[in-house]
């Protein structure tokens, strides 16, 4: 910090300044608020999900079911950030990301199947018609369809994800 007679100024900039608060007043059901100030998007999690035995539908904003790195907390990953393939992913293919949806997992021991309708996006902002794409998805008449089937042994984990997203120009 500089001080210059009752001014200051800092040269501080945080990436991340994220509050996080998650409620779960049963075993059975949980929901979660994640809220970031340092970046421009502040919403980042925000919904609730009600599970039943091996089966469990969440709905709100989260993650698409595309990989396990882009589904792990970034405060869990061994580095500081998720590199190349995240910013290609989520720039320039508008697959990963928040966004959102309505998923249903299924945990059957070593595998998992998750799948989702989300709303869609546009990274390129495309028009159709007289609207952009991004203006036409911003409702409900964009929707994509996500799925990502895995088989889990210990830390490893093999998978493959389906994405069906609506037609662009």
């Amino acid at each position: 910090t500089d001080r210059e007679g009752d001014e200051s100024t800092s040269d501080f900039e945080a990436e991340n300044a994220r509050l996080e608060l998650r409620w779960r007043p049963a075993r059975w059901l949980r929901g979660v608020v994640e809220y970031d100030q340092a970046e421009g998007r502040h919403l980042k999690d925000a919904f609730l999900a009600v599970r039943r035995g091996r089966f469990e539908v969440r709905a709100g904003q989260f993650k698409p079911p595309i990989s396990p790195l882009q589904m792990e907390s970034r405060w869990d990953l061994p580095s500081a950030d998720r590199g190349l393939l995240s910013e290609v992913l989520i720039d320039s293919f508008g697959i990963a990301g928040r966004r959102p949806g309505v998923q249903v997992e299924w945990d059957g021991g070593p595998l998992l199947a998750r799948g989702g309708v989300f709303r869609g996006s546009n990274v390129r902002g495309d028009r159709i018609g007289n609207q952009t794409f991004d203006n036409y998805a911003q409702g409900w008449d964009a929707l994509k369809a996500t799925a990502r089937l895995s088989w889990r042994k210990k830390r490893l984990e093999a998978g493959a994800s389906f994405d069906l997203r609506p037609a662009e120009p």
